[in-house]
């Protein structure tokens, strides 16, 4: 199923979801905030308010600070995501940017916003959209590496029933050119194994629109543009 209504094409036809050519970053590495801090200024609302929160999702956010691993996590998971990653597990191929930084006296890497020109297809580049419910990651809730965790482990079996209730096992997703598609889940993510009829749909996760299938690998991490 992927639907396109014409009130959504005609509404959305010229919106670009950058700022000052870019689109937002995901994650600070340095700060530490998140995508949804920086619209705080404009919606006095972050992700554990009700403007975040899908009415199809009964699990309200909670943030947790957690010293040992430098960071926090969302426990319950979050309603919506960016597509920060594609289908990558440990490389970055959809609307974030792995560079190389120092943190701490050391070699590190730091996630930034792609170009709108690195993304080579906006109209069939998935940007944001409903998120894999009950799962709490230090990466983007949409995409490859969140779903094919929950989609058969036995302690998401919560997750996977939220799922497939919420707006009837449909997805929302918001594409880099603003338009708005609906996915059913075996068309959205395919399977976890090569197969040719899911090549078309794993290019639209990703900023290169390639479908990098050497991601099931799960090759170590490298930094790229």
């Amino acid at each position: 199923m992927r639907e396109q209504p014409a009130a959504d094409r005609d509404r959305f036809s010229d919106v670009r979801w950058g700022d000052y050519g870019a689109y937002p970053s995901y994650a600070n590495s340095q700060t530490r905030e998140l995508w949804t801090d920086g619209l705080v200024p404009y919606l006095s609302a972050n992700w554990t308010n009700d403007i975040y929160r899908c009415p199809g999702n009964p699990l309200k956010p909670v943030w947790i600070r957690e010293p040992a691993m430098g960071r926090g996590q969302f426990i319950n998971g979050v309603s919506y995501d960016m597509n920060a990653y594609g289908v990558g597990w440990n490389n970055a191929h959809g609307l974030a940017v792995r560079i190389p930084v120092t943190y701490q006296g050391s070699p590190s890497t730091s996630d930034v916003g792609c170009k709108e020109s690195q993304v080579v297809s906006p109209g069939e580049m998935i940007a944001y959209g409903d998120a894999v419910l009950d799962v709490y990651f230090p990466f983007s809730a949409l995409g490859h590496a969140a779903w094919f965790q929950v989609h058969s482990g036995a302690w998401y079996e919560r997750s996977r029933s939220l799922m497939r209730t919420r707006h009837r096992g449909i997805w929302n997703i918001v594409f880099a050119a603003g338009h708005i598609e609906r996915f059913k889940t075996n068309l959205l993510f395919g399977k976890n194994k090569y197969d040719p009829a899911d090549d078309e749909m794993r290019r639209r996760w990703n900023r290169d629109h390639e479908p990098h299938w050497e991601e099931l690998s799960r090759p170590t991490g490298t930094v790229g543009d």
